[in-house]
């Protein structure tokens, strides 16, 4: 086993670098140094070009190991109605995976054997798309940073997950990942924070159909376990993973456990974790990656979906739980690329890990402090209008929040109807000033007449009289101010400047929660999102900042009664909304 591991993941929303040393016999690791870059590196099923030559020019010049989302790979567990080596490497080669529309020239393929039972074994399918990686090779290339394995998150948390069937949930930036367990890995799922819930129903949904599933391991944060056990209950237990609430360090604790376990796992050669090779690009897959200079430009959708699609349809009904030694080796398929095959192991030769055990693996409270750095790439957000719209979750209730201030006019007009009343308005104007014109007349002529009466009766006396001009029209432009209404729903984003986990998605719970209380729906969107930019803290306490083209103090109070925060108006929404998609943008900084 290794006694340092330095490892890379590369997220959506996130990026972090660990350097690892063995901290005990028992092959556990203790994090030395870690370091986060917060920016926007995947979109949908494709690196952003730019983001990530970004992020590798950030990056020490050295070796690492690179974790990614599993929704990047094929994760499945397929039935081969074979029980002989050569038999099953056929089957998948020359039958499965053709039919799945997948080769050893376009995807990096790795299968093991899991379990032989009555003529019939479970074999894991794992592969990756290679030209998905190319950004990642070339960049890698570009700026002197060598990647030896690349592999899916969920399969890295082995060594603290039970060969029991079972299901891991692993929270990383404002997402978390799901793995159904047992030896292998198979129904991997992915949510927004905001969106436990939907993948509460998935859960659900698995455990009816697999009802050997015994329990739910969970490392995440307090908030989100809180959510899920008030939601999952009544259908499998939740077991927090993570005992040490400790933060400072300033690493959030459920993030170093995971990392500690991923390097564990990597570092233990029995745990079958399926290990692609990154490889050297070469001259066209580098003219190609180069010549995508914007990151504004999408990239087309790459297979990985359909192939995740095609390969869910190739599975069949779970075999039962098997309590013998089951076999776990890997395949050759002949010409598959980038596999090293490791030595036969039986599920007898790998620990199994229990609540218990798990906790022998974190390191001594002795330990030296691990030096932290985090930092924001400051990139431009990439259109997001494809994406789903955020679902409004249940959260744990907040105080009583009065939002109605927020309350908005109902637009029922057509165009049509706005400028036909345009119109009738510009013609009462005009009616108004004809009006005004005969009555400064007829006052006129009165005055003119009582003047003449007057000289008549007495010459002598000095009569001064007073002209009166009548009133300028009335206009219909309004008076700027700060306190204007809101005439329609709102969206707000609200960006984490700080080091603390999942923040920004907790304001915005609370944002949601006083709408949902409001009379009025007065709320577009609200999004959870890393700060990019660099902002000075406000002298008061418990004071954040408001980012807003036009300042409105009626929105601004109400979000300060929203979120219990004080808000002070700053300058920077182009750089946290360059595309000028929200109306309004929080930024926390304490």
């Amino acid at each position: 086993m290794v006694n340092k591991i330095k490892l890379l993941y590369l997220f959506p929303d996130v990026a972090y670098t660990a350097d690892l040393v063995s901290a005990k016999s028992d092959g556990s690791f203790a994090i030395q140094a870690f370091h986060q870059v917060n920016g926007q590196f995947i979109d949908q099923d494709n690196f952003i070009h730019q983001n990530i030559d970004k992020l590798f020019a950030k990056l020490e010049k050295t070796t690492y190991q690179l974790v990614l989302p599993d929704y990047l790979f094929t994760n499945t567990i397929v039935n081969v109605s074979e029980t002989e080596d050569d038999k099953i490497a056929a089957y998948l080669k020359n039958s499965l995976l053709p039919s799945l529309g997948i080769n050893t020239h376009d995807y990096n393929i790795d299968t093991t054997i899991l379990t032989t039972l009555k003529g019939s074994t479970k074999v894991q399918l794992s592969a990756i798309e290679k030209s998905l990686l190319s950004p990642v090779r070339v960049f890698a290339d570009k700026h002197q940073i060598e990647i030896t394995t690349v592999s899916p998150i969920t399969w890295t948390l082995k060594s603290v997950i039970s060969l029991e069937p079972s299901i891991s949930l692993v929270q990383i930036g404002e997402s978390v990942y799901a793995g159904l367990h047992y030896i292998g890995v198979d129904q991997t799922n992915m949510a927004k924070l905001n969106e436990l819930e939907i993948l509460a129903e998935t859960i659900k949904t698995l455990k009816g159909s697999e009802p050997n599933i015994q329990t739910i391991y969970l490392i995440s944060n307090a908030l989100v376990e809180d959510r899920l056990k008030k939601v999952l209950s009544t259908t499998l237990p939740v077991q927090q993973l993570v005992t040490n609430r400790d933060d400072e360090n300033k690493i959030p604790p459920y993030l170093k456990f995971a990392i500690e376990s991923g390097a564990r796992t990597l570092s233990i050669a029995d745990y079958p974790v399926p290990k692609f090779e990154l490889g050297k690009p070469d001259e066209t897959e580098k003219e190609a990656v180069f010549n995508r200079t914007t990151i504004e430009e999408v990239p087309e959708k790459s297979q990985t979906q359909d192939v995740k699609t095609k390969a869910a349809e190739a599975i069949t009904a779970a075999a039962t739980v098997v309590t013998t030694k089951n076999t776990m080796k890997k395949l050759s398929l002949d010409d598959t690329t980038n596999q090293t095959p490791n030595d036969k192991a039986t599920q007898s030769d790998l620990p199994e890990p229990t609540a218990k055990s798990d906790a022998s693996t974190k390191p001594d409270s002795t330990e030296e402090k691990v030096k932290v750095q985090e930092e924001n790439l400051e990139v431009k957000n990439v259109d997001q209008s494809q994406q789903p719209a955020e679902n409004k979750t249940e959260t744990k209730k907040a105080e009583d929040v009065d939002i109605s201030q927020f309350a908005y006019a109902k637009k029922s007009e057509t165009g049509q109807e706005n400028k036909q009343k345009g119109g009738n308005k510009m013609l009462k104007m005009i009616f108004i000033a004809i009006a005004v014109f005969f009555a400064t007349v007829a006052i006129g002529a009165g005055i003119g007449f009582g003047l003449l009466t007057l000289t008549n009766k007495n010459a002598q006396e000095e009569t001064k009289v007073t002209v009166v001009t009548p009133a300028p029209k009335p206009t219909n432009t309004p008076t700027p101010t700060t306190a204007q209404a809101v005439t329609e729903p709102l969206s707000i984003l609200v960006a984490n400047a700080t080091t603390k986990a999942g923040y920004a998605g907790a304001t915005k719970d609370k944002i949601l929660e006083a709408n949902k209380n409001a009379k009025e729906n007065v709320l577009k969107e609200v999004t959870a999102a890393n700060a990019k930019g660099e902002y000075k803290k406000p002298d008061a306490a418990n004071t954040q900042l408001l980012l807003m083209t036009k300042k409105n103090d009626t929105v601004k109070a109400a979000l300060e009664k929203a979120t219990g925060f004080k808000l002070e108006y700053a300058d920077g929404i182009k750089t946290e909304d360059p595309n000028g998609k929200y109306d309004v943008v929080i930024v926390l900084v304490q």
